[in-house]
């Protein structure tokens, strides 16, 4: 190639980078440009939980922690104390352990509201929780035998919303102190597809999220639901009933997503190394948590508020 075709080819290229040049610069497609200019949020550790566990559930109180680890079958509270890290742990409740003559089943979601924590067991038990005390006490449940085996519980207002593995979810009305009361069904017929692993409320809706990685909502004041259509793979979820959008995780990154399943913002989370995401959880004074398979991490990098 003669000397004036070079020219000729480096000024060309040189009037696409400008501002009103020839052609609007066109960034290679294996960049990833995430929504809000995120590409990556940065965290630290806060809690190191040990190579031996299966963390499925975290839950952010206004100084705690809480963790629920399938393999131990237990739940942990790690105490913050206002700093960064956690201090010290505490035990909040075992398998096989007993309370009262009762004993306790294998923990399989948590539910916070406040400083009080609700702990479904595979015995469909309810346990509460009062973090400030240290004291436990069981929740009267009743169970109807033509419900399903439980498997997630969430909080909507006062009242209590169980999903089974038909998968259905029930409606108990809050009663003396428990939900020793006959439930209804919120759903015109069981869920079909994927099992559903755990609940969620928003402003909007009632979130199931699918063993699969993917959620379905059932609108307030509906009996039918609604796949949002997310384009990711979900492992943890957070949302509060005063909101209608909510944060979740996929493998290795985070983001928040509005009533109609479309993704609003999204980030890469640094500092995984090779773990995964396995939960998030936000705290009262909107500290934002996530759990990987071995550590809780703090997002220290701004996140839009919701």
């Amino acid at each position: 190639m003669g000397l004036l075709p070079r020219l000729v080819m480096v000024l060309s290229v040189y009037a696409a980078l400008l501002p009103g040049g020839v052609r609007a610069y066109q960034r290679p497609a294996h960049v990833r440009v995430l929504a809000g200019g995120v590409g990556e949020v940065q965290t630290t550790v806060v809690a190191d939980l040990g190579r031996a566990a299966r963390y499925t559930r975290l839950a952010a109180a206004g100084d705690d922690l809480y963790t629920l680890d399938a393999a131990a079958e237990h739940v942990r509270r790690y105490i913050l104390n206002g700093l960064p890290y956690a201090l010290q742990f505490t035990q909040v409740m075992r398998w096989r352990e007993g309370d009262n003559g009762l004993i306790m089943g294998r923990p399989l979601d948590l539910s916070l509201t406040g400083e009080r924590l609700f702990i479904l067991d595979g015995l469909g038990a309810l346990w509460s929780y009062w973090g400030p005390d240290y004291t436990r006490a069981i929740v009267p449940l009743r169970l109807q035998s033509s419900q399903g085996t439980p498997v997630s519980v969430a909080l909507h207002g006062t009242d209590l919303l169980l999903l089974d593995d038909k998968p259905q979810v029930w409606d108990y009305a809050l009663s003396g102190g428990g939900y020793d009361t006959v439930p209804r069904p919120l759903l015109a017929r069981p869920l079909v597809g994927p099992a559903a692993a755990r609940l969620g409320v928003t402003a909007r809706a009632l979130l199931v999220l699918r063993t699969n990685g993917a959620i379905t909502a059932v609108p307030w004041g509906q009996t039918s639901d609604i796949a949002l259509r997310i384009p990711l793979s979900i492992t943890g979820l957070w949302s509060d009933a005063a909101r209608a959008r909510f944060l979740v995780t996929s493998a290795r990154e985070l983001a928040i997503v509005g009533a109609d399943g479309a993704v609003q913002w999204r980030a890469a989370v640094g500092g995984l190394g090779g773990e995964t995401l396995r939960d998030i959880a936000v705290s009262p004074n909107g500290k934002l948590y996530l759990l990987t398979d071995t550590r809780i991490l703090l997002v220290t990098a701004r996140v839009p508020a919701l």
